[in-house]
């Protein structure tokens, strides 16, 4: 697949991150990092994530995003090949946790051959 560019309206902002992990912001220049209201732009905290590299933070995002798709804000599509995901992922962890089972042996109280 060729590679395609991100095209960036006026008013648009980006994080661009490298394949070496380097950040690159793009539109922020004419951004204030808060608003009036207190909130920070989402592109300087999701920078200052990545820069920090916080694997709880990470987990936590990961989780936003499941949870994204999964009520369907990346829309039907996604929300739906995610649910195939899910089930797949399901049937697999079954699969293995019934080969775990298969051949194990229990011990009881009380067998016949016992050692003494």
């Amino acid at each position: 697949m060729p590679r395609e560019m991100l095209k960036l309206r006026k008013g648009d902002s980006a994080i661009k991150i490298k394949q070496d992990g380097q950040m690159e912001l793009a539109g922020m220049q004419d951004k204030a990092m808060m608003d009036d209201k207190g909130g920070i732009n989402p592109i300087i905290l999701f920078a200052a994530a990545w820069a920090k590299k916080d694997q709880e933070l990470f987990a936590h995002l990961v989780e936003n995003f499941k949870t994204s798709v999964k009520e369907g804000y990346f829309g039907d599509a996604a929300k739906n090949d995610y649910k195939r995901m899910e089930a797949i992922a399901k049937k697999a962890q079954e699969e293995k946790d019934k080969e775990k089972d298969v051949g194990k042996l229990t011990i009881e109280e009380g067998v016949e051959n016992e050692t003494k």
